[in-house]
């Protein structure tokens, strides 16, 4: 990178301003030399595709003998460098745009603090409810069962879920293996480590730990960490080796369970839950915080009866009222006490009840007000039920009313400093915000669905180790993503989907008492305020489907 930069401190300012696309420019009142040359380091990979630019440096380099051995390999295709041209250029100038996967490997969390092993009440409760819940099915010779564990993000699903299936599968012999199932690679890693790291604690053996690989075919005492993908693709092409995967699996876990619907996943899901031999029971496990698909669907049928059916409509969440039963067992474990009297009690306040024990953040809301009069009102039908569209979303996001008042506001975030997770529109509307921040000298990155996975892993590291403050993103966050700074949610796009609200929401929920931070600030578009004003409405949203 040296060598490039050398040559941009030869380009006048009008050539290197000439770099900023008039898009972006256009929202700029000052811009200095220093914020151009981050701007070009963030967006070298899009800027040596680009022709202007790639003439521009041959121009200024046309005396280094050394560049000019390499200009007549350089070819250009519909005005854009050719693939292997941008290679050598990469190489020439030692430009290094992804690092290696052995750095995204499982870390432990620096800033989590260290605990150990034990659960708390409410994670406890849940975890004897289902054992005692499928035991009892068992000795009554019901040997498949379905169940789903609901809790809200933030009050430690994953961590309730591992003692759950560990204690099971001890229960009965270890016998069979566990299959867990996730949609993204982030996910299967955070499952695992949680796993590894419990199982060195309660594990009463050594115990097979695979990921994404079900070539290993084990009989028994094993774990698999396999993505939905995965399965699908062995279901239907795996034959026997996938039949006697299928006979030997025992405990199935879907993280994000909402999303088993999905036609291909819920007939591969069906098929694997398949048992001929009732001496080898199985039980289905789906964890989410969102029992449900759709907002204002019908009671009597679609997604979010579908779902419940699917998993037998057996639900396994948190009741405060139970929880009182347990108010001696955490003091007997040396756990901080708490004073129910002052604790709501409503189980449609649940939310609540976990900010006041300081589990989950206090959500201090902000509305992003801007002049609706200057968007599409079709858009924006109040009576409308389905979510936007991809096209819908990218309009809203080259609506250039709305993205000032947004600049304006994360300009106010960044002078204060507050660690910030911000969900664009679009991508297109995701790279605007960073690049106009990077112009305006506040540091930040954003990630999207093609941002390559160590570049991805790269960036939240440099986040969670403060390097800066603001991570942009398009949805591609929503899950497998759990950083305890962050301090504020910045949402810029509309939803009407209650489980994606959710899971925006979520990614600033975790509490003091779980590493996090007693307040989060939400800054939100004032339809998605208007539509889901209080936290507690999503968590218990889908209880009128389940049991």
């Amino acid at each position: 990178m040296t060598k490039l930069m050398n040559v941009l401190n030869e380009l006048s300012n009008e050539e290197l301003f000439s770099l900023i696309p008039n898009d972006v420019r256009s929202y700029l009142t000052v811009i200095n030399r220093n914020s151009v040359y981050e701007y070009v380091k963030k967006n070298i990979d899009s800027l040596l595709e680009e022709k202007k630019f790639v003439i521009l440096i041959f121009q200024k380099m046309k005396k280094d003998s050394e560049f000019n051995d390499i200009i007549s390999k350089i070819t250009f295709i519909n005005g854009m460098t050719s693939k292997d041209s941008k290679k050598i250029l990469l190489k020439f100038f030692n430009i290094k745009y992804t690092v290696n996967k052995s750095d995204s490997l499982i870390k432990s969390n620096c800033l989590l603090p260290k605990k150990f092993y034990e659960l708390l009440d409410y994670q406890f409760l849940i975890r004897e409810k289902v054992i005692n819940f499928i035991s009892s099915n068992i000795e009554k010779k019901k040997h498949i069962n379905r169940l789903i564990i609901h809790m809200p993000t933030g009050t430690g699903k994953t961590k309730t879920s591992v003692h759950t299936i560990i204690s099971l599968f001890q229960k009965f012999g270890n016998k069979g293996n566990i299959v867990w199932l996730a949609h993204t690679e982030e996910l299967l890693n955070q499952a695992r480590g949680s796993f590894v790291n419990a199982w060195n604690a309660l594990g009463n053996k050594e115990i097979n730990v695979i990921i994404n690989d079900v070539n290993q075919n084990y009989d028994d005492n094993s774990i698999y960490f396999i993505s939905y993908q995965k399965l699908i693709s062995y279901y239907k092409n795996g034959f026997d080796d996938y039949r006697r995967f299928r006979e030997n699996m025992s405990i199935c876990v879907c993280d994000e369970a909402h999303k088993c619907l999905a036609t291909e996943t819920y007939y591969a899901l069906d098929d694997f839950m398949i048992s001929y031999d009732e001496n080898h029971p199985k039980t289905l496990i789906g964890l989410t915080a969102t029992p449900g698909r759709k907002y204002k669907d019908s009671l009597l049928e679609g997604d979010n009866l579908d779902l419940a059916l699917m998993f037998d409509q057996h639900i396994f969440s948190i009741n405060i009222n139970e929880l009182e039963i347990f108010s001696n067992y955490h003091k007997n474990y040396n756990f901080e006490d708490f004073t129910y009297k002052e604790i709501y009690r409503k189980d449609n306040e649940i939310i609540k009840y976990f900010q006041n024990r300081q589990v989950l953040a206090k959500i201090k809301r902000f509305p992003l007000k801007y002049d609706y009069s200057k968007m599409d009102n079709r858009i924006f039908d109040k009576k409308r039920t389905s979510d936007y569209s991809q096209s819908e979303l990218k309009l809203i996001g080259e609506n250039r009313f709305r993205n000032e008042v947004i600049i304006e506001n994360l300009k106010k975030i960044a002078s204060k400093g507050l660690p910030t997770i911000v969900f664009a529109c679009s991508n297109e509307q995701g790279k605007l915000l960073s690049n106009i921040l990077t112009l305006s000298g506040i540091k930040n990155n954003c990630i999207f669905g093609d941002t390559h996975e160590s570049l991805r892993n790269k960036y939240i590291e440099d986040f969670d180790n403060g390097e800066y403050d603001i991570l942009i993103n398009n949805s591609i966050l929503t899950t497998g993503f759990d950083s305890p700074r962050i301090k504020c949610v910045f949402i810029t796009r509309p939803t009407n989907s209650i489980v994606l609200y959710s899971q925006m929401l979520g990614r600033g929920l975790r509490g003091k008492k779980m590493g996090g931070n007693e307040e989060c600030l939400l800054i939100d578009v004032v339809d998605n305020l208007n539509k889901f004003n209080d936290e507690n409405f999503a968590f218990n949203y889908f209880s009128v489907y389940w049991r």
